[in-house]
């Protein structure tokens, strides 16, 4: 019941039954308030009212076994590249621990695909000192800053950024620093300070790893960008041209 969808595999990871599948079948043919979502018969969902009715009872009856479910949806979703509703139900486990381990492995993922205040939502969900020890979460925090054009706020998770990366292996350090770098060109290019940019931009791609495509392809980008109005056509037009490679 606590799962908005469901299918045999993800039944027999939540509850540790064996029969999952054979039991949704059955339950769909006695017309028991379930509902199929696709012609495989392989997702369904309990009718919304039915639902809600049965949360309330497992809330009465086992209250102690509510995060162990969620926690087990959770893992099950994140096994079956699902991370949105991994992190869901992390959140309603209030396993903030698993939540931060399913932000950071897939907060990139998100930033691609433009679902900025979708992460923003989560990390605002999280505690924020857990948040500000965590150099990656502060990083993607910036991240998002920039793109809604709070450069201050961005500011500010980049020094915490990098305060947390002290902490950090020298080889995990650097590179979270590179990183840092690289989002800090967005917020010069942003404030009008050029040199800035070319100093930031210069440095994060001479550090960052070559699978950090988003950031690179930025930071290229803004690299142009600074170039062109500092009066270097010709290196602003190297950048654009390297910027579209990523």
């Amino acid at each position: 019941s606590i799962l908005t969808r469901l299918n045999g595999a993800l039944c027999d990871a939540v509850t540790g039954r064996h029969d999952s599948q054979t039991l949704l079948s059955t339950l769909e043919r006695a017309n028991l308030f379930l509902a199929s979502l696709d012609n495989e018969r392989c997702w369904y969902r309990y009718h919304y009212l039915f639902a809600d009715v049965l949360r309330r009872r497992l809330q009465q009856m086992q209250p102690a076994a509510v995060a162990h479910l969620h926690r087990q949806a959770s893992l099950w979703f994140c096994a079956h590249d699902s991370p949105a509703e991994a992190i869901q139900h992390a959140f309603a486990a209030q396993d903030f621990a698993l939540v931060t381990k399913l932000l950071a492995d897939t907060a990139e993922t998100f930033l691609k695909r433009g679902e900025c205040l979708t992460l923003q939502g989560w990390l605002n969900r999280l505690p924020a000192k857990l948040v500000r020890n965590h150099a990656r979460l502060c990083l993607f925090r910036a991240s998002i800053a920039v793109v809604t054009h709070e450069l201050e706020t961005a500011q500010q998770w980049l020094e915490v950024a990098e305060q947390a990366a002290q902490g950090e292996v020298p080889a995990l350090r650097e590179a979270l620093l590179a990183e840092a770098a690289a989002i800090g060109a967005g917020v010069a290019l942003n404030r009008g300070n050029f040199p800035r940019v070319l100093e930031l931009a210069r440095y994060a791609l001479n550090t960052l790893p070559s699978d950090q495509t988003r950031l690179r392809g930025e930071v290229m980008l803004h690299l142009g960008l600074a170039l062109s109005w500092s009066g270097d056509p010709a290196g602003a037009r190297r950048a654009y041209g390297e910027a579209s490679q990523w």
